[in-house]
């Protein structure tokens, strides 16, 4: 498989003895004294874990001792019995007030030792897969700015007006320019009384440069049924119709030029969507757009991450866990082919 060359070499290299002399040189000897913090803070965090375990248990017996209570006192009149509902029902407010806290102390523990080892380390442990660098979203928000601006006007996405971006990273891999922004888009309308947002999208999404030229927009999208596609076809696109039943199965496709989609969206282009969809064991949707395209990897984890409770700072398996998500996002470039000039 001739796709998949590059992507195996990569994999590969995290196995050999250059892997582990860049790490025990670059990254280790660096990373004692926060992996001896990380120690100190999981102990903690373990602790408090088990609290909140505890503390849920606790407030779903009070729930439903209080609700017993209530029942039973309102059919016989029963004040004291009321009483100790009242009661139950303030253990409740105050265990959940508890909680709230212990979770917001268990964030902000994890979230000091993870932000350091990102912005510290990343770019060290990146470099070694090649030209690529993390931005960090504090200290480089105006990179993650432009990407916001960017997504807002994509036609990939149904509407959204809420974005978030974890982690983010720029490089250069097969020669494209390539962006990889670990995301989440969310509507929440203006008009409803609902608080909670609608989820339009959650995973990875890579921007890169096409080796193909093309003026237009076009769109592929999961195929969500006939209804569901036009209330929700992007504005200004129409419907291509397109010569592969299989492929239709899967997808929906939409442009302001026929013509220049299906020069686009070519036979074997179409199969190795599909390839890279099975290969991943999610839904993958795409678009030429600005000049660029665009590959939604729908999965919702936390890519590029780290466990600061459970994962060690100075383990070859943390740093490689790290860059195989990165190398399984560079897998579907390599799979689709984005870099050749012609065959797309």
């Amino acid at each position: 498989m001739q796709d998949n060359v590059k992507n195996i070499d990569l994999i590969l290299k995290l196995t050999t003895s250059e892997f582990l002399d860049f790490c025990n040189q670059n990254l280790v000897p660096q990373l004692v004294p926060l992996e001896k913090q990380r120690i100190l803070k999981s102990k903690t965090l373990k602790l408090f874990a088990l609290c909140n375990k505890a503390g849920i248990f606790i407030m779903l017996i009070l729930f439903f001792a209080a609700l017993v209570f209530a029942i039973i006192s309102r059919n016989n009149m029963n004040n004291e019995l009321g009483l100790l509902s009242t009661k139950c029902s303030g253990l409740v407010l105050l265990t959940s007030v508890l909680l709230v806290y212990a979770s917001g102390f268990m964030k902000s523990k994890k979230d000091s030792i993870e932000k350091e080892f990102k912005q510290n380390f990343y770019n060290k442990l990146l470099s070694f897969l090649g030209d690529f660098s993390y931005f960090e979203g504090e200290i480089d928000s105006w990179v993650y700015d432009a990407l916001k601006q960017e997504v807002a006007n994509l036609k990939l996405f149904s509407k959204n007006n809420i974005f978030y971006c974890d982690d983010l990273i720029k490089g250069v891999y097969n020669g494209l320019n390539v962006c990889i922004g670990d995301i989440k888009l969310e509507y929440k309308s203006t008009t409803s009384t609902s608080s909670t947002p609608d989820t339009v999208f959650s995973g990875v999404l890579v921007c890169c440069d096409s080796n193909k030229n093309f003026k237009s927009t076009t769109v592929i999208k999961k195929e969500e049924g006939a209804l569901v596609n036009s209330l929700y076809a992007p504005d200004g696109l129409e419907k291509v119709k397109l010569e592969d039943p299989i492929f239709e199965e899967s997808f929906e496709v939409y442009s302001n030029d026929q013509i220049e989609a299906r020069y686009l969206l070519t036979t074997s282009f179409m199969e190795r969507l599909l390839t890279a969809q099975k290969k991943l064991k999610t839904t993958v949707t795409c678009s030429f757009e600005n000049g660029k395209m665009y590959i939604a990897i729908n999965i919702d984890k936390n890519w590029f991450d780290v466990d600061i409770i459970q994962n060690s700072l100075t383990d070859l398996k943390t740093y490689q866990k790290i860059l195989m998500d990165l190398i399984t996002v560079l897998s579907v470039i390599e799979v689709l082919r984005i870099d050749e000039k012609t065959g797309m």
